[in-house]
């Protein structure tokens, strides 16, 4: 299995499971999608990474849980022209 379609159905399974909510008001930059993901779930935010879909910035956040669970919540980027 290629480390793409490994990571696609790992994707899948987490998205299965209701690990990766969105938050749709966009954020500017990492920072912003780190401060809507912990005000979201309430958790301490470990991780932002940036990534692409379909030509849209996503920044996908990784939050520790108060019981201890980790989850990745994904933060639309602003529109193009300051839309959000």
């Amino acid at each position: 299995m290629t480390r793409r379609s490994l990571f696609s159905v790992l994707l899948v399974l987490a998205l299965a499971c209701g690990a990766a909510p969105v938050a749709h008001a966009g954020a500017t930059d990492g920072a912003d999608a780190a401060r809507q993901a912990a005000a979201m779930t309430g958790g301490r935010v470990l991780d932002v990474r940036t990534t692409s879909r379909g030509g849209q910035t996503v920044y996908e956040v990784k939050v520790l849980l108060d019981d201890g669970r980790v989850r990745v919540v994904r933060v639309d980027g602003a529109a193009a022209g300051g839309n959000r």
